[in-house]
């Protein structure tokens, strides 16, 4: 009956007649900004990026106190870094909107990122991006550090013989895994190899540095652990049939890859193999620990989320048709790097691919998701996709 009341006398639950509602115009500032505060970015970014509502609304969304609360829910993982590289700084208010503007053009199925091309013809054998700096492995057999914002040349490390196919930079080193098997870290500053180990018979095709100690996985078919200090080995873990293609650590836990399409979780203390996740065809090439998820790729062209308490699969993510080389797992997205030239974007909640990247010089190896930027490896060097600049 009240229905038919409001129809009948051309009232609504937000007129000027009726007394009993409130229209949410009418709430005060500041009870907006603690509603905005609590909103995830896609709501917030359908009432005031499209324009549908009054400027009030689209003003009180950009407040300072709205935009950190919205970085710090909706972008967990830029958040982090964030954290970890700005301890003791006060609020970017810009990097956190910039980030947010980011996203969304990621998320969007109308928005192009601006595509830059590192001026090199060598051939990129491994890459990582830390602190505005490119360090990455090249055929011609040296280690070269680049400025990310002005891609300019910083440093050449030379000397070492082989291809680097693995490498991590962490407090003012860089660890490389080589085609030999062995080993070697440089001192940053210095420009100087000070370590090589060895152990590994074959190829180090993953490594990475926590809490002291390297982790290895090698075409050898094994996982090893060695103390940096002393560059001991200190544990080696065996049951692949076949190479290791990659790992990583992760709540005392090692996590790896092979090319016996098995996903396999070792406890690392007790130097055991706790569970194996079967369900790719082909070999695993790639795998990511977040969020109480494994994501992995697959020359079976797939990505598949497993439960890490269940060990079950949860999500087939199926479009790319040719195997998945590379991933990154940031902000409720996946980013999947494929030999079909694409770079694919996909959202974690739903399973959807959200938008699609033809990669101009083909295969999208290596890929580093880092402040709205894509960087890649491909067959002609090093390329960029950057999403902080509307196109």
């Amino acid at each position: 009956m009240n229905g038919t009341s409001i129809i009948s006398t051309g009232q609504t639950p937000y007129s000027e007649e009726s007394q009993t509602h409130t229209h949410i115009n009418d709430l005060p500032d500041e009870l907006l900004l603690e509603i905005f505060s609590k909103l995830e970015l896609e709501p917030l970014e359908r009432s005031s990026l499209t324009n549908l509502i009054c400027k009030r609304w689209n003003a009180l969304s950009f407040d300072p106190y709205v935009i950190k609360n919205l970085f710090f829910t909706s972008l967990p993982q830029t958040a982090q870094l964030f954290q970890k590289e700005n301890a003791h700084t006060k609020a970017d208010y810009d990097f956190f909107l910039r980030s947010l503007k980011s996203d969304a053009r990621m998320r969007s199925s109308k928005a192009k990122p601006l595509i830059r091309v590192l001026e090199d013809t060598s051939s990129v054998t491994s890459l990582q991006v830390v602190n505005r700096k490119i360090f990455w492995g090249s055929d011609d057999k040296t280690i070269r550090i680049w400025d990310t914002d002005s891609r300019q040349e910083l440093k050449v490390l030379k000397g070492h013989t082989g291809l680097v196919f693995s490498l991590q930079v962490v407090n003012g080193k860089i660890f490389g895994g080589f085609c030999n098997g062995k080993i070697r870290v440089w001192d940053i500053d210095s420009g100087k190899e000070i370590k090589v180990l060895n152990g590994h018979t074959r190829t180090v095709h993953c490594l990475q540095v926590v809490d002291g100690k390297i982790y290895s996985g090698s075409y050898d078919q094994t996982i090893r652990i060695w103390d940096i200090d002393s560059e001991k080995e200190i544990k080696v873990f065996r049951g692949y049939e076949g190479a290791v293609q990659c790992l990583q650590v992760h709540d005392g836990k090692i996590y790896s890859g092979s090319f016996d399409g098995t996903i396999r979780i070792w406890d690392i203390e007790q130097g055991k193999e706790i569970k194996v996740l079967r369900g790719h065809t082909y070999e695993v090439n790639c795998l990511k620990v977040v969020d109480g998820k494994v994501f992995s790729g697959s020359g079976d062209k797939t990505i598949r989320i497993w439960d890490i308490d269940s060990g079950k699969e949860i999500k087939v993510l199926s479009g790319h048709t040719k195997p998945v080389y590379s991933l990154e797992v940031v902000d409720g997205k996946v980013f999947s790097g494929s030999s079909d030239d694409t770079i694919r974007i996909w959202d974690i909640n739903s399973g959807k691919q959200l938008k699609r990247l033809n990669t101009p010089d083909g295969w999208a190896y290596r890929l580093n998701v880092v402040d709205g930027k894509i960087f890649f490896k491909t067959r002609n060097g090093i390329q960029i996709f950057d999403f902080n600049v509307p196109q």
